[in-house]
């Protein structure tokens, strides 16, 4: 068991760098190609945890994780897709964008209703484990806005929509971990989804700012946030049952 454990981590700690070379500082077809292994590695490694831990598939949280974790992994190929689109219409490109950008959203809903359900289930209460991580990591990322001078114009609401809704996913997860009452809990979900948001926070930077932060070094912050968080929600599976 710890030896298949070990070795998902492995692929990751392999190809997630060979991933975040392969698209700098343009993405490639060979690059979908390596990141869809990174994404693979993570869903097989849930559906593994599910299976050893002797939980059924069909149990509310683990069925939700793995879906959220299956949404991410489309996400990801749609929004790699790109050069496997030259010659198409700038419309189908955006197409093809916003199927990805949904299926991410997608995922981190049913993200936040796993950890609710849960929570839910466990018969714990959205307390000041919820609340406080709230309202900290939300001041956190308007300062972090303001200080780094990022100019959303008119994207300013959907990503402010965007960016509660990932607030209120850490947070959930973290009031859960807490919940649960264990360190692994904890890790998994709190230190997790809380990569997650630095993730999304990283890769945002970059997308409203591409002349400052479309660097090498903010790349691999954001792909390398995600995979490990990716990873640890994937792990939450064998701590929550």
């Amino acid at each position: 068991m710890y030896f298949i454990i070990a070795l998902f981590c492995l692929l990751q700690i392999i190809f997630v760098p060979i991933f975040i070379k392969s698209g700098w500082p343009k993405t490639k077809k060979s690059t979908l190609l390596i990141k869809m292994i990174c994404s693979t590695v993570f869903v097989g490694f849930a559906a593994f945890n599910i299976y050893i831990s002797g939980a059924d598939f069909g149990g509310t949280y683990q069925r939700f994780i793995l879906i959220a974790l299956a949404l991410g992994w489309v996400g990801d190929v749609f929004l790699t897709a790109d050069p496997f689109l030259e010659g198409k219409s700038k419309e189908f490109k955006l197409a093809v964008n916003i199927v990805g950008a949904c299926a991410f959203l997608a995922g981190h809903i049913f993200f936040i209703i796993a950890f609710f359900k849960k929570t839910k289930e466990i018969g714990a209460a959205l307390g000041i484990t919820f609340f406080v991580p709230l309202a900290v990591v939300l001041v956190a990322l308007v300062l972090a806005k303001m200080l780094l001078k990022v100019k959303l114009s008119k994207l300013a609401v959907p990503v402010a929509i965007y960016a509660l809704m990932i607030d209120v996913m850490f947070s959930a997860a973290f009031n859960l971990g807490i919940s649960v009452g264990s360190w692994q809990s904890v890790l998994t979900l709190g230190v997790g989804t809380l990569l997650f948001v630095a993730s999304d926070f990283s890769l945002g930077i970059k997308y409203f700012d591409d002349k400052r932060f479309n660097t090498l070094t903010v790349r691999s912050v954001y792909i390398t946030a995600y995979y490990i968080a990716q990873m640890l929600i994937a792990a939450s599976l064998l701590v929550i049952k």
